[in-house]
């Protein structure tokens, strides 16, 4: 993950190194991912997530497609 202060940025860095962007979030939408990720993380009983509970959780906190289904 890397942080730029606009899309500008980040398109520019992708076309200095012949990079297609990828996912851009905003600071909040990375805070929502997190907790939709880590919220649970430090429950004794965690065990970790399958693949499907780890979609559901991203399509709860909003986060839908491809990239957050893989």
């Amino acid at each position: 993950m890397l942080l730029f202060r606009s899309e500008e940025g980040v398109r520019a860095w992708c076309a200095a190194r012949g990079r297609e962007p990828g996912a851009m979030l905003s600071l909040d939408e990375a805070w929502r991912a997190a907790v939709a990720w880590f919220g649970d993380a430090l429950d004794p009983a965690f065990r970790g997530h399958t693949p499907e509970d780890t979609a559901r959780r991203f399509a709860a906190a909003g986060f839908y497609g491809a990239f957050w289904e893989a």
